[in-house]
């Protein structure tokens, strides 16, 4: 290593600067079970600790420590008196950072020896890391964190290197939040935030400061959160991307000016990440309907595309071979497998981790640079980890309903909720009114009412997001012409398919798993589905059922592909082909008069077997999470049941449309509360229906 002069140095042996570690301060106030201040104390940022060989000479009295950015200098000395031991800690650095160190000693004379050999030490930084990595307590390894919608509280669990300072709870947030948890102060330490679709407001309590908390209003309802750091400071920044218009608007932390980006379109996942290893994220995207990722790289404003993955899977993207690059990587629901190709070798390797109705969870739990296999299982609020390094292990933290608190950009598309028009995931009060062919909208988002023209008297309301941009589209279908109508949400245009026999029943749903609904009917007369697919065009026949039976299709098996099933009027059976596996299973619940209105009632992303019971206004659900059965008293005879999340806990609600009224009842799953709301006449449709209801 080359040596630099000191100003002052006397003779001596030089020193040997033999190690420089980058550690973290600072611990967690108490949290282990009972209450939790509203801002509970949170880590310091990172330090570098330093240790070197002592001096050989009888009268050192001390030694001093000096730093720079470049290993050429200059050096600035960081000690403020001379250091009476071998080790010294350097607590103001920052986050991302490269820092060169030398030692010198002092003799008792004052006269100082030449610097000694440089020490290294890159401190990491969250904002641009390559693995995505989601750290609260910044000790380079992330953790267990899931966040609570009904009572909006984040629960963080300590790990390895942070157990001794206990679990992390924070008050923060409500019901229909998205948390997006990032480093937006570039501290190294994760900083609580979410962001608020219904106003399209960031909320961030910075770790660095938690007795100051952050509100910045950028992004409209049915935009998508995708925080990352664009501008390479080493600070997420805020960023949402449109569905509508396939756009990024970032906001940079840098104070450089807003950036927008055109790149995208309607049923793309947006999945920012560093994919040239350039230090700062790149805008891009993942086509479920083509399995194709495109990316429009910082580093040389090219834009590259690349086939890995098919419909129906869950990009996962990461640093998965440790190269400082953001590789290609997807998660199949059907077989529970994660398939990645390096960027490193451009291999493509593929590894078994989770089961039908996990959500995969991205980062490095570990802190060896490289992201390793997770999922949490909703079922049973448990987290599995496969490590790269070595070994596997399993952490039940968390409960059914909550969302992991980690990378979770394309969970946010899987939106299963049956009338959200303005896109804020919660159920809107809909209804259709046949003798003006008028849809009217009370938005969840600001309690507005609207209104559209759209339809005739003897159409059915076939709700659903045709062109996949988070919001319902006005659609319907006219049995006299077997059209579909559609008002895309994303461009105001007016689509129309012919698809369907006199006497069908419409089906709408999502297929394929390419975020997008399909055109889909039942037909009674001999039994058999008709569906054409919204990813590829391509139609599909399926034989299943029989006269008299009610299709209820729905997700029943967590894949984020809507299943053929139907309802057994005769026998009060239900019958599911689970599109993870093609296998047919049935299941016995419900009574002769009974209405079928499937719905996730526990939070664990598949739907459960539900039946409404006119006769004493009696909800019956088997919970898919546990096999529980609950009965639940909701409604009077004459009441259409309309359960939908609308309160957005990600759980469905149960609710009812009383018509001779036009009043809305709905019991809230994140409370317990039952509202009301005055809406619609006795004559009109209800929007939210569940699929395959009669009207």
């Amino acid at each position: 290593m080359k040596e630099h002069a000191a100003g002052r140095f006397a003779g001596g042996p030089r020193l040997i600067l033999i190690l420089a570690s980058v550690a973290f301060l600072g611990a967690f106030g108490s949290e282990a079970g009972g209450s939790v201040d509203q801002t509970p104390e949170r880590p310091a940022a990172h330090s570098v600790e330093l240790s070197w060989t002592a001096s050989s000479s009888s009268n050192v009295t001390g030694y001093n420590v000096y730093r720079s950015t470049s290993p050429d200098g200059p050096f600035t000395k960081i000690n403020s008196t001379p250091v009476l031991e071998t080790n010294y800690t350097d607590t103001t650095v920052v986050s991302g950072m490269t820092y060169y160190y030398a030692a010198t000693s002092i003799d008792s004379a004052g006269n100082e020896s030449a610097y000694s050999g440089l020490a290294t030490a890159t401190v990491p930084n969250l904002a641009n890391s390559p693995t995505l990595t989601v750290d609260f307590y910044g000790d380079g390894e992330g953790e267990p964190a899931v966040f609570r919608p009904s009572e909006g509280t984040w629960y963080i669990h300590s790990n390895s290197n942070s157990s001794s300072t206990g679990n992390l709870q924070q008050a923060w947030g409500q019901p229909g939040d998205v948390p997006e948890a990032a480093d937006y102060d570039g501290d190294g330490i994760d900083d609580f935030a979410l962001w608020r679709p219904s106003d399209g407001t960031w909320h961030i309590i910075p770790s660095s400061n938690p007795t100051s908390t952050l509100s910045t209003q950028w992004g409209a309802s049915d935009d998508v959160p995708v925080a990352a750091d664009y501008d390479g400071d080493g600070k997420s920044d805020i960023a949402v991307w449109r569905p509508g218009n396939g756009t990024w608007y970032i906001l940079p932390s840098n104070g450089g000016g807003t950036i927008t980006q055109q790149y995208g379109q309607a049923g793309d996942v947006p999945v920012p990440g560093d994919y040239d290893g350039d230090r700062k994220a790149d805008d891009a995207v993942w086509r479920p309907s083509n399995g194709t990722w495109y990316v429009f790289l910082s580093g040389t404003s090219q834009s590259v595309s690349t086939p890995y993955g098919s419909p129906g899977d869950i990009p996962v993207e990461g640093d998965y071979d440790g190269d400082g690059r953001t590789d290609y990587a997807v998660w199949r629901p059907s077989n529970g497998t994660w398939y990645m190709l390096l960027s490193s070798t451009g291999n493509s390797t593929n590894t078994p981790y989770g089961t039908l109705g996990d959500i995969p969870v991205v980062g490095d739990f570990d802190g060896d640079g490289k992201n390793d296999y997770a999922v949490f299982r909703p079922s049973n609020g448990t987290w599995y980890f496969n490590y790269t390094s070595g070994g596997a292990s399993s952490q039940q933290y968390g409960e059914t309903g909550d969302i992991p608190a980690t990378h979770l950009p394309s969970m946010i598309l899987r939106d299963k909720h049956i009338a959200n028009f303005d896109g804020d995931r919660q159920a809107d009060i809909a209804f259709f009114r046949p003798s003006t062919g008028t849809w009217y909208v009370i938005l969840s988002g600001t309690g507005q009412s609207t209104s559209q023209a759209y339809g005739a008297s003897d159409d059915l309301v076939v709700p659903g997001d045709y062109d996949g941009d988070g919001k319902t589209d006005y659609a319907v279908w006219r049995p006299s012409n077997q059209t579909w109508y559609v008002t895309l949400s994303s461009t105001g245009k007016s689509v129309n398919q012919q698809w369907g026999a006199s006497g069908d029943t419409p089906v709408p749903g999502d297929y394929d798993g390419d975020g997008k609904t399909d055109y889909a009917v039942f037909r009674p007369s001999n039994w058999t589905w008709y569906l054409i697919l919204s990813s590829t065009g391509e139609t599909v026949t399926q034989p299943y059922g029989t006269l008299d039976d009610i299709p209820v299709p729905a997700d029943y098996d967590g894949d984020g592909v809507t299943d053929y099933a139907i309802f057994r009027p005769s026998t009060a059976t239900w019958y599911v082909i689970l599109s993870s596996t093609g296998a047919s299973t049935h299941q016995q619940w419900g009574a002769s008069g009974d209405i079928p209105v499937p719905g996730d009632y526990d939070g664990d992303t598949k739907a459960d077997y539900t039946v409404f019971r006119p006769s004493d206004g009696t909800w019956h659900t088997i919970q898919s999470s546990c096999g529980k059965t609950i009965t639940t008293s909701y409604g009077t005879n004459g009441d259409i049941p309309v359960p939908g999340d609308y309160d957005g806990d990600e759980k469905t609600d149960i609710a009812v449309f009383r018509p001779s009224t036009g009043t809305w009842y709905i019991l809230q799953s994140s409370n317990g509360k039952s509202t009301q709301t005055t809406g619609g006449l006795e004559t009109d449709v209800p929007v939210n229906l569940p699929t395959g209801q009669s009207q």
